[in-house]
């Protein structure tokens, strides 16, 4: 993470604080039904989850959003969900137990919403391989499905060093079978594909009003995708002019340009989805 990035983060934190100080001291005045209240937080919360691969501009969603009042935009909040993540794409028909770890990682923050009054936006990968959990337990909640080309999602976690077993990451990260892909970047390929694949799935389940699928690429470049979002999440599109100033400003950005990074293109015989989404 780069000096300015982390100084930023560092002040938005402290501009946080206070309110945040309120908001707690708000929670524990009087309340009515007490009791009643997680029944409450999730039949009547209508929260948003980005679902992706990650590294697909989930923190540009984030950046369009945030500041935007009524809602609570979050990209990474603790829990990470590292491990749960994997463990549920692992152990899918256990719903119950997957239900069970999103409510421990997250009913406070989502209960604090709505005390709030505030929708809940959260763009952290992570909860990807849980939303089928979610959306039995939270009726109103939405989700957009986020693609990134699969050429530069595989450059990117090339570029990471992903499934080199040398970095915390890989823990929760998905592996295929030992019959599967061979090359880290057959891997990398793998991964971008069984993710949309389980991601895709899933959104056919879903009604229209509850599913959004969007290209990163078309998110950056196009503002008719910007206002399907906006859109999709009943929000007033701010501006042409207001969003080409957020695209002008690098988020997430590596150090490395990951166009140095060499592919033998293997990669591309494990990524059948790329076709469904025009790639």
């Amino acid at each position: 993470m780069k000096t300015i990035e982390i100084f930023r983060l560092w002040l938005k934190q402290q501009k946080n604080f206070l309110p945040e100080i309120k908001a707690q001291a708000n929670r524990y005045k009087k309340i009515e039904n007490a009791h009643d209240l997680p029944a409450r937080v999730l039949s009547e919360s209508k929260p948003v989850f980005i679902l992706s691969t990650g590294r697909a501009g989930t923190q540009f969603i984030t950046e369009l959003i945030d500041g935007t009042k009524g809602w609570d935009v979050v990209h990474e909040p603790q829990p990470e969900l590292l491990y749960t993540s994997r463990w549920a794409y692992e152990n899918q028909n256990a719903i119950g137990e997957i239900k069970a770890a999103f409510l421990a990682a997250r009913y406070e923050i989502l209960r604090n919403s709505y005390l709030k009054n505030c929708r809940y936006l959260e763009t952290n990968n992570r909860v990807s391989f849980l939303a089928p959990a979610i959306a039995e337990l939270i009726p109103s909640a939405q989700f957009i499905h986020l693609v990134r080309k699969p050429e530069s999602f595989v450059r990117s976690g090339m570029l990471r060093n992903w499934f080199t077993n040398e970095h915390l990451t890989d823990e929760g990260r998905i592996f295929p079978k030992k019959n599967g892909p061979q090359t880290q970047e057959e891997k990398i390929g793998w991964l971008w594909n069984e993710t949309n694949q389980f991601i895709h799935n899933f959104g056919l389940s879903m009604p229209s009003q509850r599913f959004l699928s969007l290209r990163s690429e078309d998110l950056f470049q196009k503002n008719e995708s910007v206002e399907e979002l906006y859109s999709f999440l009943n929000l007033d599109y701010p501006s042409n002019e207001a969003i080409a100033k957020l695209r002008k400003k690098p988020v997430n950005q590596s150090k490395r340009n990951s166009n140095e990074v060499k592919l033998e293109g293997t990669w591309k015989k494990w990524t059948s989805m790329a076709k469904q989404y025009n790639y």
